[in-house]
């Protein structure tokens, strides 16, 4: 997360094992909003692949993409348009 001068962004990547190819993300949410901390965000989160393997298997047996693809939405094996998880951040309360 970055925050200066009235803003804050916040940016995740995490592996979704056991292919090292896929991934979710969030890149530059912002959580400042108005003068004011975000009190929450939900957000669905979609399997992306990085388009370093090809196949459709869910382990790393699959053979290198050469060259490489490009970062897209993955439709395999996770039904397309299903999210793979949920993300929410909260403002925890002053102490």
């Amino acid at each position: 997360m970055t925050v200066g001068q009235g803003v804050a962004r916040f940016t995740l990547v995490s592996m979704l094992a056991p292919n090292p190819d896929w991934f979710v993300s969030v890149h530059g949410l912002p959580l400042f909003d108005q003068g004011c901390w975000v009190p929450e965000i939900v957000i669905d989160r979609f399997a992306s692949g990085s388009g370093t393997e090809d196949g459709t298997a869910d382990t790393a047996s699959n053979q290198n993409s050469d060259p490489a693809l490009p970062i897209a939405l993955q439709a395999f094996p996770i039904e397309a348009g299903i999210p793979v998880g949920t993300i929410t951040i909260r403002r925890l309360p002053e102490p």
